[in-house]
């Protein structure tokens, strides 16, 4: 058995090595390439659909994905319900919330979890992967330190996104000077 399995890695070897070879490898990185910058835009329409009011945003969804209609429509498709956008709201998730560690949300099937809004969204694994959404028990009650980060962290990405691109504009003071302002406003309440 071994030496099919080297025979395999050498003629694997061997292959990659050739023109041929060198070609699949560009073909497969580009391939890589373009379905990260497909969810790249994904998060970003995402992010510009829900960022006024997450909640909302999510409960939306939860509606949708749990509706008889929609699961009707699926089955009737012969699917099994599909759920894309809660999909892009876990990528979503993972690119700007903080992950969860409070045991309350987690599970022995929890892959990842984060708090979004007052939501912790989470991929399971087991037979197949899920997305599962839980309202946060309780008011969420950060700490000073924390909403100060989060303050900071939340305008140098919103300065980012609107100024980065931009070379007449120095995005940098620009979030200096808002989370300046921010930062009296804390002190002030």
């Amino acid at each position: 058995m071994e030496s099919e399995e080297k025979i395999w890695f050498e003629n694997m070897k061997s292959f990659l090595e050739t023109d041929e070879g060198k070609e699949s490898i560009e073909r497969f990185k580009e391939k890589i390439e373009r379905e990260e910058a497909h969810k790249e835009r994904w998060i970003h329409r995402f992010k510009n659909w829900a960022e006024p009011d997450i909640d909302s945003a999510l409960e939306k969804l939860i509606n949708w994905y749990g509706s008889d209609r929609y699961v009707r429509r699926e089955y009737s498709l012969g699917y099994e319900p599909r759920e894309k956008l809660l999909w892009v709201a876990l990528n979503y998730a993972e690119t700007y919330c903080k992950e969860c560690d409070d045991d309350k949300y987690l599970n022995m099937f929890t892959g990842n979890a984060y708090y979004i809004g007052s939501y912790v969204i989470q991929v399971m694994h087991g037979q197949g992967s899920a997305i599962r959404i839980d309202k946060i028990e309780g008011p969420i009650k950060p700490s000073v330190k924390e909403r100060i980060i989060s303050m900071i962290e939340e305008t140098i990405r919103h300065e980012m996104d609107i100024h980065a691109k931009s070379k007449s504009i120095d995005w940098v003071k620009v979030a200096s000077d808002k989370i300046y302002q921010n930062l009296e406003h804390f002190n002030n309440t």
